[in-house]
């Protein structure tokens, strides 16, 4: 019972330990499914950010410009406003700075860029940028036909001095000369494009810092994503750790289960062994029986006597041998034996470790027994009538112990007495004759219902043996198929591993080049501030000469020649000046396209995450060691395949992206995240 109860123990641990594992693989497939519902959102968002990504291209407007001095006022880029999943922050808006020579569409009459409104609703986040740029541009557009309208004035009034200046002429009479007012306009104009360009430039650095920010966010999300992943790696240890301790549990379940079985097969050869003891103890305690009934016969027998002759009892005395009662005692004393024996506390291990043939020795000492025993009978009886021969004689005690009445009288009482006891002694003879037999049959029949359940006791335990041993070959297989499949999971598991090690270093290495060409862009910016500086000055030194041309406008016509000839040369150096500048604008946009395409770190870093994803979901493979361990009382593990099949296949169908029916893949807007139903156990 004891060894039972340690085998149900057993059980119990195992199925505590069964229902752990359990628990631990639902917590892992819970964990998969919020890893396959932030794969999604990502996914989602990255969608989302695909199809808002889209430039705001400005349609072209009507700008006519006149003659000479439509290289002068420049024009404006496209601005692309792009907007990042979850921000709600402007990036790459570019500007082309007047005297571009990039944009030569003007010089040939075609029409000027520039923005539209787009309406409210479209994109969160936008509309106010493009509206601060529309205005921007109505204001300009207005300050160049402010510009235009001034420009045709100076031409009219110039037409209008040199008529006067003609009329002037043929009358002889010299009218003060309006070219000093043109110059000053034209100083007017210059100092309104340098603010305009100071405005402009205030502009791009807001955008720099934007785009400054819009960095510094990108790195956080890196570093995050980065942390993510380390957290990972240590949730993958845990579980190998865990795996680990299942394996040892495993092991130490089989240890118990072997010990648990040699218990059980010591506790049935003790159960045999019991067996064939109480077999003996139930023989001798047979034999004593009869042993018992045949002295309460003698005792009868020998309480309805009255008297007997002395010589008869010393007869009796020295033919009897050991009396019945020394062989009662003797026989107590074995019985005591084996009763101690029957108890199991001090049986010996010569008892312990009796044979068949012992038992056949013993059945035949019985045997012997029983024939000495029938023999002192006989002869007990041949003793009886010799006693009763020679008590026929006359003696002269015989006549002094008599009652009273004739000697002959005696002599006849006395032969009366002992063929009556005679009798009695033929009688319980052949009784104890018939009894003998009798137990000499019974002893027979116990004999061969012995060997019957001998051979039927070898049998079950040949077949019990037989069982035993496939169950446990069985079991061996499955454990060591087992073992096979978890070395397989985690070498998967260490393979996965290693590329999420490959993949961090790759994006660790694309973090530096964007750090490079973020360095490459302030190297970008301090060229350009430098050449913004060395413009200004030269706008400065260009106001100076035009102010001594002013101050000498009134020398004469041929200094005013030489005035116009100087201002214009310094014009086209400003506009040289300006059109480095537009080149500086363009490497600054071309770096931040780089830092763009640097940007789509992200959506790599949401690969090695679903990897990631899969490698635990492979680790649910555990799920198949409770199958494997089977109990000792026949009770199989539940079964929950079906439940592992969603689980595969929910993870496969997330990591393939469904297809529509024209055979394109469908976006995840929509899509609803996979719901997995745990079964109830």
């Amino acid at each position: 019972m004891a060894s039972l109860e340690e085998v149900q123990e057993a059980l119990r641990e195992e199925q505590a330990a069964r229902q752990e594992l359990e628990e631990a693989l639902h917590k892992a497939a819970k964990y998969g499914q919020e890893l396959l519902t932030q794969v999604q959102e990502q996914e989602r968002t990255i969608q989302e950010y695909k199809d808002k990504e889209v430039d705001v291209t400005p349609q072209s407007q009507a700008s006519p410009m006149m003659g000479r001095r439509s290289s002068r006022v420049g024009g404006r880029r496209s601005v692309t406003v792009a907007n990042y999943p979850g921000e709600n922050k402007r990036k790459g808006v570019g500007f082309a700075l007047p005297g571009n020579t990039g944009d030569s569409d003007d010089e040939d009459g075609r029409l000027r860029p520039s923005l539209q409104r787009r309406p409210r609703g479209a994109s969160s986040g936008k509309t106010v940028m493009v509206e601060d740029l529309m205005q921007h541009n109505q204001s300009l557009e207005d300050e160049l036909t402010q510009l235009r309208q001034q420009l045709q004035e100076g031409e009219s009034e110039d037409d209008d001095e040199e008529d006067e200046e003609e009329e002037d002429q043929w009358q002889g009479a010299p009218r003060p000369s309006r070219k000093s007012k043109k110059a000053s306009e034209n100083v007017m104009e210059e100092e309104e494009r340098g603010r305009e360009l100071q405005e402009l430039k205030g502009r791009v650095e807001e955008l720099q810092r934007e785009q400054k920010e819009l960095q510094a966010a990108h790195l956080q999300r890196i570093k995050e994503l980065e942390a993510d992943l380390e957290t990972k790696k240590h949730e993958t240890e845990e579980l190998k750790l865990a795996e680990q301790a299942a394996r040892t549990s495993a092991a130490s379940s089989e240890n118990r289960n072997k010990v648990l079985l040699e218990k059980f097969e010591m506790v049935q050869e003790e159960h045999d062994k019991t067996e064939k003891q109480l077999q003996l103890a139930k023989a001798k305690e047979r034999d004593l029986e009869f042993q018992l009934e045949e002295q309460a016969l003698r005792g009868k027998a020998r309480s309805g006597r009255k008297w007997m002759p002395t010589a008869c009892e010393e007869a009796l005395r020295s033919a009897a041998g050991t009396s019945l009662a020394d062989e009662f005692e003797g026989m107590g004393m074995l019985e005591e034996g084996s009763e101690d024996g029957d108890g199991g506390e001090e049986v010996s291990q010569a008892e312990a470790q009796e044979s068949p043939e012992s038992q056949e020795s013993q059945a035949s000492a019985l045997r012997r027994e029983l024939e000495e025993a029938q023999a002192a009978a006989a002869r007990q009886a041949k003793d009886l009538e010799a006693a009763a021969a020679a008590a026929g004689l006359p003696d002269a005690s015989d006549g002094l112990d008599a009652p009273g009445g004739t000697e002959a009288e005696a002599n006849k009482e006395v032969s009366q007495a002992l063929q009556l006891e005679l009798a009695a002694a033929k009688a319980e003879a052949a009784k104890e004759r018939e009894a003998s037999q009798q137990a000499l049959a019974a002893a027979k029949a116990a004999d061969e219902e012995a060997a019957e359940l001998r051979k039927k006791l070898e049998a079950l335990q040949a077949e019990a043996s037989k069982e035993v041993s496939q169950a446990l070959q069985l079991e061996l297989e499955a454990a060591k198929a087992e073992a096979a499949k978890e070395r397989e999971a985690s070498q998967q598991a260490l393979a996965a591993a290693k590329a999420a090690d490959a993949e961090a270093a790759e994006l660790r290495k694309k973090l530096e080049v964007s750090q490079a060409l973020q360095l490459e862009l302030d190297a970008a910016k301090a060229e350009a501030a430098k050449e913004r500086e060395a413009a200004d000055a030269a706008a400065a030194d260009l106001r100076k000469q035009l102010e001594a041309i002013q101050a000498d406008a009134g020398s004469g016509a041929a200094a005013q020649a030489e005035a116009q000839k100087e201002v214009q040369a310094l014009h086209s150096k400003l506009q040289a000046s300006e059109a480095s500048q537009a080149e500086a604008l363009t490497r600054l946009s071309e770096l931040g396209q780089k830092l763009e395409a640097a940007a789509e770190v992200s959506p790599e870093l949401a690969q090695a995450k679903a990897q990631l994803q899969a490698a635990l979901a492979e680790n649910s493979q555990l799920k198949e060691e409770i199958k494997t361990q089977a109990t000792a009382d026949g009770e199989s593990a539940p079964e929950t395949e079906s439940f592992w099949n969603k689980v595969m296949g929910a993870i496969a169908c997330a990591r393939t992206p469904p297809k529509g029916a024209a055979g394109t893949r469908v976006t995840f807007e929509n899509r609803e995240p996979v719901r997995l139903a745990i079964p109830n156990e």
